[in-house]
């Protein structure tokens, strides 16, 4: 799982340079994505174009079921975190290897928050939806 500041090693050996993110989620609300945030469905930037849902390997997740993201922008990572079924957990695991260093904001970018537009609430408080990872070299 990846903490709300993580330190990632950048251009070491292979297996350092590979990045594992394993989020656990109890969320079974789901945040279906609109507009702009329709891109958000899809695994983007892992090593092998998908991720793990429960040990099965997808590509995408129907924008309906979506519960969150755990997206990186500036690394061109996406992991769209699917509901939970009620009363329990769904693990969601992919691995990426880092292209850069520097500091990057990661962030959720299905409106889970409060409000007409689910941007209210723990979308618009800072550090619940968002958090910082540091590719080092």
């Amino acid at each position: 799982m990846i903490s709300r500041s993580t330190r990632i090693p950048y251009g070491r050996c292979t297996p350092v340079s590979r990045v594992t993110v394993k989020i656990v989620s109890y969320d079974d609300g789901t945040a279906p994505l609109m507009g702009s945030q329709m891109m958000y469905d899809q695994v983007m930037g892992s090593t092998s174009g998908q991720e793990l849902i429960g040990g099965r390997p997808v590509s995408s997740v129907s924008d309906t079921n979506i519960s969150h993201t755990f997206t990186v922008v500036g690394l061109r990572f996406n992991m769209p975190i699917p509901a939970a079924p009620t009363g329990k957990s769904v693990t969601v695991e992919a691995t990426f290897v880092p292209t850069t260093v520097g500091t990057f904001t990661w962030q959720c970018y299905a409106p889970c928050g409060a409000g007409i537009n689910g941007m209210g609430g723990a979308m618009s408080t800072m550090k619940w939806m968002e958090g910082k990872i540091k590719v080092t070299a």
